[in-house]
């Protein structure tokens, strides 16, 4: 089995101000520097500014940030950058934080996965621990009549105020999985954001615990 990342993300909801991200304003405010000179503009509306594998995309509800070509996504510092713009920009109002590792598997048995989650694997929803989930599957018919699964996804409640998904597309011979954690309420309590810095780094860990359980990923 091979895996590739393809990229981390941190998106936050609220109500922006794109015009105060600036390269300025990253190095100063949040501590954000890269070898790669920035690319981009910043408007009233609209922001997007790229460092190579590391860019910024701020507009008036949604600011991204995103982190592509990491071997390993504890490498990345992009969720600390978030929190920190955030801890800047208190009064700024937030909805929700989440972050989304995404990346492709190849060289393994796509067809006994593809069974696993049509059979709803034990294993995978012990791991998962959700307090309620839903599940949807999505499947064709080949040419012999037989229905073959083509995407699994499954979402679902960690507590109150925390929800995670997994999702993932089989493409031929490989899978394309993305697997997202989400703190909502952030209206109520802000302090919630805080937690994001520990609950990505737990969502890392449980990833690589489905790689090893679901794609069987070698030591």
């Amino acid at each position: 089995m091979k895996v590739k990342n393809n990229f981390i993300s941190v998106v936050s909801l609220g109500c922006f101000n794109p015009a105060i991200l600036t390269p300025q304003f990253l190095k100063e405010k949040c501590g954000f520097e890269a070898q790669e000179k920035p690319k981009g503009r910043t408007t009233p509306v609209a922001a997007a500014i790229n460092y190579g594998s590391i860019s910024f995309v701020l507009d008036l509800e949604r600011f991204v940030i995103n982190h592509s070509d990491v071997s390993d996504f504890l490498d990345s510092t992009i969720v600390p950058v978030m929190i920190k713009y955030l801890a800047v920009l208190q009064y700024t109002p937030v909805e929700a934080i989440g972050v989304n590792l995404n990346y492709d598997v190849t060289e393994l048995e796509v067809a006994d996965v593809r069974k696993r989650l049509h059979e709803g694997d034990l294993e995978l929803f012990q791991l998962l621990e959700f307090s309620e989930a839903t599940t949807t599957y999505k499947d064709h018919r080949k040419s012999d009549g037989a229905r073959e699964l083509i995407e699994f996804d499954i979402a679902g409640r960690i507590d109150q105020n925390t929800v995670e998904r997994l999702n993932i597309l089989i493409k031929n011979s490989s899978l394309q999985v993305n697997y997202n954690h989400e703190i909502r309420n952030l209206e109520q309590n802000r302090d919630l954001i805080k937690r994001i810095e520990q609950d990505w780094c737990l969502l890392v860990g449980d990833d690589k615990l489905l790689r090893k359980t679901l794609f069987e990923e070698p030591k």
